[in-house]
């Protein structure tokens, strides 16, 4: 899309906090990451499955919401996530929200998994009772529209509705559909929501699972300090549950906000599997072409915000598609600032673009980068780095967002504030 002025009006998120406690603001997340603290906890052997690290919420989101069990049975436990997130975000826009019309008010949301983890509950009853047993609850709760929906009904919301459905560059691609609505006039505010739970058996079978050639996604061990992106030694990632939202408008001098600009493009780098991120020439080619046509090198990029969360397989992926990119830009001996959130909250795919988005904003505005967590020493195939804070320069004002997801698909963006 090109490059357009708009408005994060605000933003709430749901995700894991230091000592079982919760982070429901952006700022007490970018405390974790300044502090390089790990939210994550162990997850022990259970159905035949390994012990594990996840990235899991504490709290009781139906108890947040002020709903009682005979409301809360009728909804996903992703619906519950996305509605606190929701629900805290509209607290803080307070009457400012009455100033756009619901009709024109376009909410959006991302995930992965949707409710698919209350599906595995709903085929355990099966499996114990009868398929009959299920009645209208797949209906009700176990659909991926059904989240949106859910959410809508339980803040009692009139916004149309969107759902997209997609990989770990999700939440950042559901962005850039929001900012092209807004900016041909579709709507005049999106409210875009990403979910995802998947710290359930039926996914944890797969992040945990080791392929004939070696691939395992998530760490088999109890050590939260193991998830570790940018180590010379990535052992694996921690699956994760979270939600953020956030709620934007076109750029006016008299909305109240933090104002910015967006460019990206996504992509489809066909690989062959669905786990893969699939080749990275055309990745790094496609960043390079949006670094110059924003007028952008790796020399004056304030930091990159990168798509690695731990494993080895994605990590080294990362480190081919940084060394191709630095050849495209003739910027081999260029130190680049690396931001990553995954040691501390875990990998939940619905959330990851929006919540790196948001990262990348407040680092821009205070000027101040921050530290990748649990990293002992650099890995070597990263070349020239930064991953602790540092002071940005004047000239350095925009940021490169990389979110490449299994099966292939990516989506790139540039955000400078204004």
């Amino acid at each position: 899309m090109t490059n357009q002025a708009f408005m994060l009006v605000d933003s709430s998120v749901v995700l894991p906090g230091p000592n079982g406690t919760c982070c429901f603001e952006i700022s007490d997340a970018i405390d974790c990451l300044d502090n390089g603290v790990s939210c994550l906890s162990p997850l022990m052997t259970r159905s035949g499955l390994p012990g594990t690290v996840v990235g899991k919420i504490d709290i009781d989101p139906a108890k947040a919401l002020g709903l009682n069990y005979s409301h809360t049975k009728y909804y996903s436990r992703a619906a519950l996530l996305g509605a606190v997130a929701v629900q805290k975000l509209l607290t803080k826009l307070h009457g400012f929200a009455q100033l756009v019309p619901e009709p024109r008010t376009m909410f959006i949301l991302a995930s992965l998994q949707f409710s698919a983890s209350d599906v595995y509950e709903l085929i355990k009853r099966a499996l114990q009772d009868s398929i009959a047993s299920i009645g209208m609850d797949y209906w009700t709760y176990g659909t991926p529209a059904s989240v949106a929906s859910g959410i809508c009904n339980i803040l009692r919301l009139n916004f149309p509705t969107l759902n997209i459905a997609g990989s770990c560059n999700v939440g950042l691609r559901a962005l850039e559909v929001g900012l092209d609505a807004l900016n041909c006039g579709r709507c005049d505010r999106i409210i875009v929501v990403g979910v995802d739970s998947c710290i359930d058996d039926i996914f944890l079978s797969s992040s945990l699972h080791l392929s004939g050639k070696g691939y395992r996604a998530s760490v088999n061990c109890t050590d939260v300090t193991a998830v570790r992106p940018h180590d010379c030694e990535p052992l694996g990632n921690s699956s994760a549950e979270g939600a953020i939202a956030i709620a934007i408008e076109r750029f006016q001098t008299t909305t109240i906000g933090a104002p910015f600009t967006f460019n990206s493009i996504t992509l489809r780098s066909s690989g062959r599997t669905t786990v893969a991120s699939g080749p990275v020439r055309p990745l790094a080619e496609t960043a390079s072409q949006l670094l110059r046509s924003e007028r952008l090198s790796l020399d004056n990029l304030a930091f990159l915000v990168d798509y690695t969360d731990g494993n080895q397989f994605v990590e080294q992926h990362f480190c081919d598609f940084l060394s191709t990119l630095r050849d495209l830009e003739c910027a081999n001996d260029t130190k680049i600032r690396l931001v990553n959130p995954e040691a501390n909250f875990g990998h939940a795919a619905g959330v990851n673009g929006l919540l790196r988005f948001v990262i990348a904003m407040r680092l821009l505005e205070r000027g101040i980068t921050t530290r990748c967590a649990n990293v002992r020493q650099p890995h070597p195939g990263l070349g020239q780095i930064t991953l602790t804070p540092e002071k940005l320069s004047f000239a350095e004002q925009k940021a490169l967002i990389v979110n490449a997801g299994a099966g292939g698909d990516a989506t790139i963006a540039t955000v400078g504030v204004i």
